[in-house]
């Protein structure tokens, strides 16, 4: 008697199972089923198993260019003369900065921004003062100190930030995301001998890469100090470009059976 009642437990506990698992189907799949209760839990049994598996990949290289942004500054009691001014010098710091060995690809001047300035007792304007900002990319220590020098030639320009870059960022990136699909397979390897199953890939997840740059604000203050000393005369350290970290991921979904 009680082994009968105990077969109807667990007769009436997978009919609502099934029930359960058939309700919330829809949740994960536009897939419409139908049968009786004992169909219905025949077929969820069928459907296989997946396990999700994931590939990882880090490199760590130094920047091999470093792009300083510089503000040029000039002053004139009308509009026009603040950006003849603005103009010449720009040309100016173009010239000598080709004369360094740098490229016309590798300086590029931004929108400028005009300023009135008014007198302190009177809405008068006073004179018209023109920012522009440039960015010299620049790709080892005797450029990096051509542009630094130009700070000490002229009052009205001034150091603004440095962005560090890796040329051959794309390559790394397409190697990383290899190296990551690697990583994932190695470790479906070692899942398949060390639990004897079989692991069949059924799709994968976007691969995700990051970069990471730990060293940024310690190599720009650098920079800066670099700047400030070779105005004063002293004699800078070397320049160190900045050290970045590509992260890759890979998420794969396998189909789980036993061998």
């Amino acid at each position: 008697m009680l082994s009968r009642n105990k077969e109807a437990f667990m007769s009436r506990f997978q009919i609502f199972f099934s029930l359960l698992l058939i309700a919330a189907f829809p949740l994960f799949a536009e897939v419409e089923l139908n049968g009786n209760p004992q169909e219905l839990t025949a077929y969820l049994s069928t459907i296989p198993e997946t396990v999700m598996i994931e590939g990882k990949a880090e490199k760590k290289l130094s920047a091999d260019r470093a792009i300083i942004q510089l503000k040029i500054c000039t002053e004139g009691k009308s509009m026009d003369a603040s950006l003849a001014a603005n103009r010449r010098l720009r040309e100016e710091i173009t010239v000598k900065l080709l004369a360094a060995g740098l490229t016309t690809n590798g300086i590029q001047a931004a929108k400028f921004s005009s300023t009135p300035e008014s007198g302190f007792f009177s809405d008068k304007v006073r004179s018209y003062k023109v920012q522009n900002t440039m960015k010299v990319t620049v790709v080892n220590e005797a450029e990096f100190r051509a542009v630094a020098a130009l700070i000490d030639a002229h009052k009205e320009i001034s150091y603004a930030d440095t962005e560090f870059e890796l040329s051959t960022k794309k390559e790394v990136e397409k190697a990383l995301l290899a190296e990551a699909c690697q990583d994932a397979t190695a470790k479906k390897a070692i899942y398949e001998a060390g639990l004897n199953v079989a692991l069949t890939p059924v799709r994968f997840h976007n691969g995700a890469i990051q970069m990471q740059r730990p060293m940024m604000a310690r190599t720009a203050k650098m920079a800066s100090y670099v700047m400030e000393d070779v105005a004063l005369g002293a004699a800078a350290p070397p320049i160190q470009f900045d050290e970045m970290v590509f992260n890759a991921s890979i998420t794969v979904e396998y189909r789980l059976q036993a061998k």
